[in-house]
């Protein structure tokens, strides 16, 4: 090689290492920023704001020896005179990048000037630039202290950019959040439906997607929410997995913390002092207390309960899958998406798939899925494979205490209870037991033999004490146990068990005072169990009960004292509040105006779906048939008939109730709320609060009714004087009912003197069947009782009043008014038939009077009347038959 050609060669080489070195150098961070900073300068110069404050806080962020200029080049586009003048989206970058600045590297420029100069410029861009005056709040929304003002003007600024640019699909997506919020569900599907295929896995295809969900859109809504539960749902039972898992490991790390002696002096000396029962109290109290101040475990049920945001939507979504499922043909297309609304349900309530506890979980989604035989199965083979252990008895128990089968469910337990070897599972049982109480008295009993050394039973005990004074008139008593009760939670970690307790706690003082505070205490508590335990079936159904307070409590308010009259607001007061068509027709607007009205048939639905043996709460169907919604009443009777409901405790109420069982108790509590009637009667002004002092009244008649029903003496003609005084103070269904009521009581009074066989059926079947129906009975079936029954004036002016109630009430009436009319005034008789038959809400409730209560003698005459009025007389022969092999005094019918 010559030396010309190696000289070459070794230039060439020292070219290459310097090309490398110098693209390697411009790879690095230095240069970067010392590129961005020269592009700042230059965009600056040609007063391009927005870009320069980007590139000056990409160069102050970049950690580099630029920094000092990239924040120099902020401070002077800050101090710079023109700003005010430029747009507010280059205002908003160069808010976002000096705060980051700031915040990172520390204070470069005043934050005040600069959230001044936000405002003004905000104020003045918000309706020429709603955009960038947006993007502006917030950049500054994370420093701003007035946050009610940030809050205030993002949905003015939200409002005026869709009012502007309806296609902006993030504004419309931001303000349907806020607006859901406040149940303004018509507004959220306005702004969200033309973008429905925009949504992606947002909020906001959540948001469409309950709202289809709720108006059977299934197709649309399974279209949104599908793809936003997937991750979320999976995230979701990592995150409780989690939390169980360092719940258990922290209370088995406490306890062994205890054991190796690293407690103070102070609780090992009171440990040795004390009895077994103390000493178990004592740990459970320093394990509680520790738990409760671990950050950890705090963080952890934080991380679910966010986490658990995403059930409601799983819930949903499961509900569309079997819908969806319903509606399609392919019977392979139809099976495969059963499985997946099965998948969805079980992942919700999470299982370990190789776990026993996976074979009670898919028992209970059989049940959801109304394949109860193939749920039964399970749990039947399960008691089978472990030879009815105890551990199996009670998981079962709970389970099907959950789906509703409480009678069920109670036997199981008891049997547990039986068979129980340690004191520990006998305390354990007892507990579950308690929560299947028959009645209150029930409770206490199975609560004292459970652990009185724990928190949870004492506060329990209080709380079932508190009721039983209650319903013996004992008010002080019941609110200084109540009120007990509530210290006694109070020292437990939270957990949805806790929150629900307290949540009923409130709802029992405020059954017991009528104060709002008391409700509204009690469902933020409900709501706050249910949040953390969505498809749990006995929070849900006491969120129902809690729920119907409020709504009935929003339409009551202003024209009911609930503080007066100590009562907790319920759907028969809504009786008091209408007189004719067109004021109910009101009333119902009303009732679906409030917001909670909704929420309230929601969990109607879900309640229904997850605890299918569950006789429906009276809120469901007083709901329904408030509502006059056919479709409804019989889509539940549809269901009653499929669920095989549990009966069981109703049968044995119903059994009890006509043998006498318990009268002393029931006397009892009918006395007390005689005696707080007649109180309220005297302290409530019936000039100055008409309306008030009537519902009073209706509270007397019936507590009269129900003493008279038991045998005790009343006065029929003083009953009579209180109903025309409420009737006459306050014009209502309610009180022209009642007084109905009153008169036919006091027509038994007096027919009865006249006709010697009719005085044996009253003392007979006063107790079964209600004054105004053991009357119209024997009308039907006697031709010379009912010519002496038509010329009673008692009579004769329930006559009148029916007839002024079915002319007032265009869709109102039933079977005992058309038998009242076949006899008394039988030119209005089949009109009416006529109206009542032409109505599916009507023929739906006697299809679920039928399901529901089977065995109250009062229901199985009413129905017999109904057949009548049907023309059914197959069915009016098996009712019938029914009713005389109960010993119910019926015959065949009369010819008129």
């Amino acid at each position: 090689m010559t030396t010309k050609l190696k000289a070459t060669l070794w230039g060439l080489a020292v070219l290459t290492v310097a090309a490398v070195g110098f693209y390697a150098y411009t790879q690095t961070a230095t240069y970067a920023a010392g590129r961005h900073l020269a592009e700042a300068e230059a965009a600056f110069a040609q007063q391009d704001f927005e870009k320069a404050a980007y590139l000056y806080g990409t160069v102050a962020l970049s950690g580099t020896d630029h920094a000092r200029q990239g924040r120099s080049g902020l401070r002077s586009l800050l101090d710079d005179s023109r700003l005010s003048e430029q747009p507010a989206a280059a205002i908003a970058m160069l808010a976002e990048q000096t705060l980051r600045a700031n915040a990172r590297t520390g204070p470069m420029y005043p934050e005040g000037p600069l959230l001044a100069l936000a405002w003004e410029t905000i104020e003045a861009r918000a309706q020429e630039d709603p955009v960038g005056a947006k993007r502006l709040l917030d950049a500054i929304a994370g420093v701003e202290s007035d946050r009610e003002r940030v809050v205030e003007k993002n949905e003015q600024l939200l409002e005026r950019i869709v009012a502007t640019a309806p296609d902006n699909v993030a504004a419309a997506a931001e303000l349907a959040e806020i607006l859901e919020v406040r149940g303004e569900f018509a507004r959220c599907e306005q702004l969200l439906a033309p973008h429905a295929d925009s949504l992606g896995s947002g909020e906001a295809a959540r948001i469409l997607g309950q709202i289809y969900a709720a108006q059977g859109r299934i197709e649309e809504s399974y279209r949104l929410l599908r793809p936003y539960t997937h991750d979320r749902l999976q995230q979701y039972r990592a995150l409780e997995q989690a939390y169980y898992r360092l719940y258990d490991d922290l209370w088995d790390a406490t306890l062994e913390e205890l054991q190796a002696g690293m407690a103070s002096s102070a609780f090992y000396d009171a440990y040795e002092r004390a009895d077994e029962v103390d000493r178990r109290e004592l740990v459970q109290r320093y394990i509680n207390r520790r738990l409760e101040q671990n950050p950890a475990l705090e963080a952890s049920l934080e991380a679910v309960q966010e986490a658990a945001a995403i059930v409601p939507a799983a819930f949903d979504l499961a509900l569309v899958m079997m819908h969806r499922a319903h509606n399609l043909s392919d019977p392979q297309e139809r099976q495969a998406q059963l499985e997946a609304a099965e998948e969805t349900f079980l992942a919700i309530q999470g299982f370990a798939a190789d776990s026993d506890e996976y074979w009670l979980y898919l028992g209970q989604v059989y049940y959801w899925l109304g394949r109860q035989e193939e749920g039964r199965q399970i749990f039947d083979e399960l008691l089978e494979a472990y030879d009815r252990s105890y551990d199996v008895l009670t998981g079962i128990s709970g389970v099907l205490r959950a789906l509703g089968a409480v009678s069920e469910a109670r036997t199981l337990v008891e049997e547990a209870y039986a068979q129980a070897t340690t004191d520990e599972q006998r305390r354990t049982a007892a507990h579950m037991r308690s929560v299947m109480f028959i009645d209150v008295e029930d409770e206490i009993v199975w609560l004292e033999r459970a652990d009185q050394s724990d928190t949870r039973i004492r506060a329990s005990l209080h709380t079932a004490r508190g009721h039983l004074a209650l319903d013996k008139g004992q008010h002080d008593v019941a609110e200084k146990a109540f009120r007990q009760a509530l210290k006694d939670f109070a020292e437990l970690p939270e957990s949805p068990s806790r929150l629900n307790s307290i949540g009923l706690v409130h709802l029992a003082l405020y059954s017991l005072q009528g104060e709002r505070e008391q409700l509204q205490q009690g469902i933020a508590h409900l709501d706050r169990a249910l949040a953390l335990m969505p498809t749990d079936s006995i929070l849900l159904l006491n969120n129902l009960s809690a729920l119907e307070s409020a709504v009935v409590t929003g339409l009551v308010d202003d024209a009911i004292d609930l503080s007066l009259l100590k009562h907790s607001a319920n759907f028969g007061l809504l009786e008091h509040l209408h007189a004719d068509s067109a004021s109910l027709e009101a009333l119902r607007g009303a009732f679906l105006a409030n917001e909670a009205a909704q929420k309230l048939l929601d969990y109607s639905e879900k309640a229904i779906l997850l605890a299918p043996r569950t006789p429906p709460r009276t809120s469901a169907l007083r709901i329904y048939d408030f509502l006059d919604n056919g479709e409804g009443l019989i889509a539940m009777a549809d269901r009653a008939q499929r669920a095989n409901l549990d009966l069981g405790d109703h049968r044995q109420i119903w059994a009890d109730y006509l043998a006498g069982v318990g009268d002393e108790s029931r006397l009892a509590s009918a006395r007390a709320v005689l005696q707080r009637h007649e109180a309220q009667l005297e302290a409530i002004s019936v000039d100055t609060q008409p309306l008030t002092w009537s519902v009073a009244a209706g509270g007397w008649i019936d507590a009269q009714m129900r003493l008279a029903k038991v045998g005790e003496p009343i006065d029929p003609d003083r009953l009579v004087h209180v109903a025309r005084k409420a009737r006459a103070a306050n014009d209502s269904s309610a009180s022209l009912w009642n007084l109905v009521v009153a008169l036919s009581l006091r027509a038994n009074r007096d027919l009865a003197v006249s006709d010697a066989s009719y005085a044996q059926l009253v003392r007979d079947y006063s107790r079964a069947l209600d004054p105004e129906t053991l009357l119209l009975l024997q009308m039907d079936r006697n031709p010379d009782f009912r010519s002496l029954a038509l010329e009673h004036r008692d009579v004769q002016e329930m006559l009148t009043l029916m007839i002024e109630r079915t002319e007032r009430y265009s869709q109102r009436g039933g079977a005992w008014t058309w038998l009242l009319f076949q006899h008394g005034a039988p030119e209005r008789a089949d009109a009416l038939a006529e109206r009542l038959l032409a109505r599916p809400a009507v023929q739906a409730s006697h299809r679920l009077q039928a399901i529901f209560h089977d065995s109250s003698p009062e229901l199985l005459i009413q129905r017999y009347f109904y057949a009548l009025m049907s023309d059914d007389d197959e069915q009016a022969q098996a009712l019938l038959a029914e009713a005389r092999s109960r010993g119910l005094p019926v015959t065949e019918p009369t010819a008129l």
